[in-house]
């Protein structure tokens, strides 16, 4: 089937949503969850048209498609219309119009809420500064992912990605370096300041003289103060350093001080610290008898599952991210935990659990969208892995 006769199908499809009884143009609507109804489904179909125009190299149609739905008058923080400001920077990145793409992505950036959106657009704005040659600003919207206002989880990946950067672009590590240098010269005490030397040290020019000293002085700057972030980045520090022991020394004097909602985390990343450092057995016996009771929630569950994971014991971790499926809130969540399960699976080579997992979740969200995309890319890893690519079904 060509590019064109897809799209007319998509087409076709989404017409046939909009012509349902009771969304039909001219229609009276006297309810207002009616009129917010049809606003939605008018918003999706622009929407799953301008990303088939997008897949297959039409910019303009692509463009135009999302234009009616920046017309609707929608609220801008709706998530269908965010996902619109994302895919037409992705458009205007095709066409190399990267001030153009930065000025969509960066319109959004404010308004994301989960992690993984934050990630993504964080890099694309990256990515555009980097064709344009502007590596200060390139370098500089990676760094909002390593701040202390955001999540544990996108300081993770932040980090990694600002790695892959500066290893990519040792001119801009150069500069970086000087200006960090002259930074903590006048503030000895600046915790982001010496956080970054110490990465740079331990992570690309790896000087573990001088990572020692950053991380020291990191630590001095730390000590007796009831600044949980800037104590829970000195820990993932010394992770970074596989100084394990360590890195339990600081997570263990953190548990008494931050918050209630936090300490489960924090006594999650205590026993893998101890598995990394060789007491497996013996985290694992405090695992089960100090956490395994204690755990209600699905991040608690999910805790669990991280720490199992480490732990090399992927059956315990399949069955946490089952019990965090079951009690998951949302259809991301739910989704997210079914993927982690089939991945413990497939870990253990059993694959036609990991199939049936993923195979659940479509089932479950076969009309969502994002999520059907999401588990589609699962099921094509895994038969890949396998060397059955010719085989699998996916849901469309």
């Amino acid at each position: 089937m060509g590019s064109s006769t897809r799209t007319l199908l998509r087409y076709a499809l989404a017409l046939a949503v909009l012509a349902a009884p009771g969304v039909r143009a001219g229609e009276p609507e006297t309810k207002a969850e009616d009129l917010a109804q049809k606003l939605q489904l008018q918003i999706n179909y622009h929407l799953d048209l301008a990303d088939v125009h997008r897949r297959y190299g039409e910019n303009t149609a692509g463009k135009d498609a999302l234009q009616q739905i920046f017309k609707l008058g929608a609220d801008p923080k709706n998530t269908s219309v965010l996902k619109a400001h994302l895919v037409l920077g992705m458009i205007l990145q095709k066409e190399e119009k990267w001030q153009d793409a930065i000025k969509e992505f960066e319109s959004i950036q404010s308004l994301l809420t989960q992690p993984d959106d934050q990630v993504v657009v964080a890099v694309l704005i990256s990515q555009s500064y980097e064709k344009l040659k502007e590596l200060p600003k390139a370098e500089a919207a990676l760094m909002t992912l390593t701040g202390s206002k955001v999540t544990q989880g996108v300081r993770q990946e932040g980090w990694k990605r600002l790695v892959e950067f500066w290893r990519a672009h040792r001119e801009q590590l150069d500069a970086s370096t000087k200006d960090l240098d002259a930074a903590v010269a006048k503030d000895p005490k600046d915790a982001d300041v010496l956080e970054r030397l110490a990465v740079i040290f331990t992570d690309i020019t790896p000087d573990l003289k001088k990572a020692e000293t950053y991380t020291e002085k990191l630590s001095e700057v730390c000590a007796g103060s009831k600044d949980t972030d800037a104590r829970l980045r000195l820990a993932g520090l010394y992770e970074r350093q596989k100084a394990y022991e360590k890195a339990l020394k600081v997570y263990q004097a953190l548990i008494p001080d931050v918050p209630k909602a936090a300490s489960w985390d924090v006594e999650v990343r205590c026993a893998i610290m101890m598995v990394y450092a060789g007491k497996k057995d013996e985290a694992v016996k405090k695992v089960e008898k100090e956490l395994v009771p204690k755990a209600q929630t699905a991040l608690e569950q999910v805790g669990l599952a991280g720490f199992y994971a480490s732990a090399a014991m992927p059956l315990k971790a399949e069955e946490a991210f089952v019990k965090a499926a079951s009690i998951s809130q949302t259809p991301e969540d739910v989704t997210a935990c079914m993927i982690a399960a089939a991945e413990s699976c497939r870990q253990r080579k059993d694959y036609d659990k990991a199939e049936e997992f993923l195979r659940a979740a479509l089932k479950q969200y076969r009309d969502n969208r994002p999520i059907r995309t999401r588990v589609n890319e699962a099921l094509i890893a895994l038969y890949k892995e396998q060397g059955k690519l010719g085989d699998l079904h996916l849901e469309q």
